[in-house]
């Protein structure tokens, strides 16, 4: 999918941008550009807000790599509860 394919569906967001232009202005635009590709392809298994959450994350906290995104993406999962027990049954 085309960058403007992406931003016209909504995959690629403000916060993908800000992530793209603070990872080229650490390391330029080839490496920059690499990083932004290191972090969408394997964001491609995950729900789209986590990997939106990641990105967010590692730009209030740094670092602007591929490496800090993948953990942040998974807190998303982390801090959802655990299913509740149904009413009237036990659990033997």
């Amino acid at each position: 999918m085309k960058s403007s394919q992406a931003k016209a569906a909504g995959k690629f967001t403000s916060v993908h941008e800000a992530w793209w232009a603070a990872a080229c202005k650490v390391r330029g635009d080839r490496d920059g550009t690499q990083a932004l590709i290191d972090v969408l392809l394997p964001g491609r298994r995950l729900p789209h807000e986590h990997l939106v959450a990641g990105l967010a994350a590692t730009l209030r906290v740094g670092p602007v790599t591929a490496d800090a995104v993948a953990p942040e993406t998974r807190k998303p999962r982390k801090q959802t509860p655990p299913p509740r027990p149904r009413p009237g049954r036990s659990r033997r």
